[in-house]
């Protein structure tokens, strides 16, 4: 009676845990993320033209594609950190409708870009910037997922780290006045694989180890 009295006693001690939600969790890790660009693009300042671009369909467009990026890759980084997925593995396909349409969009601006726009005269400087705005998001990620228990640590990682890499492209892009598209796909855009390859390993090797 006496150790049923006292397992009793210590049942009705026990709070429940209410677990994380992650869709919760990257909205609110997206609006802290949005809010860090638009710390950026105070203090970088958005680009001369914006005013003019914002009456660019494509410009637009490209611009919110970037942000859904953000959010998709975000929510499904959340997502990834749980063991089962929190029973919405098909939400993981998000990121994937939306880099297709984004691909949609800037084929549409690179056939629009005629004749095309001038270079500017750096390049591989773009993508030191969006690696540089990348690095803080990326690791606010990291750390997130980094408290949960995912058992798919590589493409936490990958989706992490595009999340942070969509941040530092859309700060860029709303910044720097350039409207050479095809300086923008090979210096913005492109290196993205190369980021998610990162991160991937970066995930592999290191989250909740």
């Amino acid at each position: 009676m006496d150790t049923e009295h006292f397992i009793n006693n210590l049942s009705s001690q026990i709070e429940a845990i209410k677990p994380k939600c992650p869709i919760r969790a990257s909205l609110k890790l997206t609006g802290a993320t949005f809010l860090y660009i638009a710390l950026l693009l105070a203090f970088f300042g958005l680009r001369p033209d914006i005013i003019n671009k914002l009456h660019s369909t494509l410009f637009v467009a490209e611009v919110a594609l970037l942000a859904v990026i953000l959010f998709a890759t975000c929510l499904a980084a959340s997502l990834s950190a749980f063991p089962d997925i929190y029973g919405k593995s098909n939400w993981l396909f998000a990121p994937l409708i939306a880099f297709g349409l984004f691909a949609v969009i800037l084929f549409w601006e690179l056939l629009a870009d005629n004749p095309p726009a001038p270079s500017p005269v750096h390049d591989y400087e773009c993508l030191i910037c969006i690696t540089l705005f990348s690095l803080l998001p990326s690791l606010a990620m990291l750390f997130y997922i980094n408290g949960l228990a995912t058992t798919n640590r590589g493409l936490s990682g990958c989706l992490a780290v595009l999340t942070g890499f969509a941040s530092g492209a859309l700060a860029l892009r709303l910044s720097e006045q350039t409207d050479a598209i095809s300086h923008i796909i090979y210096w913005h855009y492109l290196p993205l694989f190369v980021f998610a390859l990162i991160g991937y390993f970066l995930g592999d090797k290191f989250l909740n180890k």
